[in-house]
């Protein structure tokens, strides 16, 4: 990575979730990262409900696959976050490549699987690779959910 690298081309979006309401349901997972494009990649995770209505969003579990349409998936372990109950926070979670294979060895995808929230909790997700196998990392932006960036230049 040279010095003069953006953080736009360093980094690429890859993976979301669009603001949505859970409430005592398993939501959507998110679409996935080839991991095979990215030694790393760390989802951001923004929740708000409400606390004084007891909004628990019970589990975030990252998943594995060795195919895009997660068929089968991997439960990845040392990575969950169980039982969530702040209010207007943002979470973080990072999973290196080698993880990935290092607990299931074809795997290459990695996604985010959430569980069962009470009494309704929203929440949105964005995903990022970085630390490309090739760079810049921004050649792989999914610009399904990116349509414009914008870097100041002076």
């Amino acid at each position: 990575m040279s010095f003069q690298e953006t953080l736009t081309q360093a980094l690429s979006p890859q993976d979301f979730l669009f603001t949505q309401t859970v409430n005592n349901t398993t939501v959507s997972t998110s679409p996935g990262i080839d991991m095979q494009k990215f030694h790393r990649a760390i989802w951001y995770v923004e929740m708000s409900g409400s606390v004084a209505n007891a909004a628990i969003l019970s589990a975030i579990q990252p998943q594995s696959s060795q195919n895009l349409n997660f068929t089968p998936f991997h439960n990845m372990t040392g990575f969950s976050i169980s039982n969530v109950t702040l209010n207007n926070n943002v979470i973080s979670i990072e999973v290196r490549a080698d993880q990935v294979t290092y607990q299931n060895a074809l795997d290459r995808y990695v996604r985010l699987n959430f569980t069962d929230s009470t009494n309704g909790m929203t929440l949105a997700v964005i995903g990022l690779g970085g630390v490309s196998e090739q760079g810049p990392a921004s050649q792989y932006t999914n610009t399904s959910i990116v349509t414009q960036q914008v870097v100041c230049t002076t």
